[in-house]
């Protein structure tokens, strides 16, 4: 099974990117995290949890409440996911879970080809190249092995963005992977307000933990991943650096 989950503000999406993934034959279930609670009826595969911490620890809240052997967070709650590959008709799930069977390691994260549209432009791809280091891949929404989430977790300073970007930079420090499939599109629209406006402290978090002052990228993180853990406030209070969400 693989559990998926998001932070999110926009309850009236739910239902098109559950439906980009319920023709699937792999198992899984969604969770929303956010503050927002949906007027209508879920699915059973389908989860919502009332919060309002920051989206950093939305997404802790989310991974750790959803079942599954497997991890797949969504980037926010914006995207839609291709329901079939690009060159042949299996859905999107099950190639992708496929797709990172393959390779027999639980030190890997998989992710499809990003594309998004801006107001007045053509569909753009995202290349997933780290600006700093081209043979460095990031991904756009990621599956990996629950086990592998675990020992790593998101650092509390986080407010909403860029802490997938430094899992993925904490994968690599261990000799890990993260593998693209071209064959599988998750498409957005510009991402929402809330979380944007915390994008400039959040990549300047990332940035010092995982660049050198000539702009090289680093091979270990200058300091630990002081991950957000689970405690009896863990809905109601934001832990670390919490931005907007005082």
């Amino acid at each position: 099974m693989v559990g998926i989950f998001c932070s999110s503000i926009k309850p009236h999406l739910w239902m098109g990117v559950y439906e980009s993934l319920s023709n699937s034959k792999t198992l899984f279930e969604v969770c929303f995290v956010g503050p927002i609670a949906p007027q209508f009826d879920l699915p059973k595969n389908m989860k919502y949890i009332s919060s309002n911490v920051k989206p950093a620890q939305c997404f802790y809240i989310g991974a750790t409440r959803v079942f599954g052997e497997y991890l797949f967070n969504m980037p926010d709650d914006l995207c839609l996911y291709d329901q079939w590959s690009r060159d042949n008709k299996v859905p999107f799930l099950d190639l992708m879970l496929d797709f990172y069977l393959k390779f027999k390691s639980q030190d890997i994260i998989v992710s499809a080809q990003y594309k998004y549209k801006k107001k007045g432009r053509n569909p753009e791809y995202s290349t997933h190249e780290f600006e700093y280091d081209k043979n460095i891949l990031l991904p756009v929404g990621g599956l990996m092995h629950r086990s592998l989430w675990n020992s790593i977790g998101i650092d509390k300073n986080f407010v909403a963005l860029y802490w997938a970007e430094d899992i993925a930079m904490e994968l690599y420090s261990r000799e890990g992977m993260v593998i693209i499939n071209k064959n599988l599109i998750t498409s957005s629209h510009e991402g929402g307000k809330l979380c944007q406006c915390e994008n400039n402290h959040d990549r300047n978090l990332w940035k010092k933990m995982w660049l050198k002052d000539n702009g090289t990228s680093l091979k270990t993180r200058k300091c630990k991943i002081d991950p957000i853990t689970e405690t009896p406030n863990i809905l109601t209070v934001s832990q670390g650096n919490r931005g907007q969400w005082e």
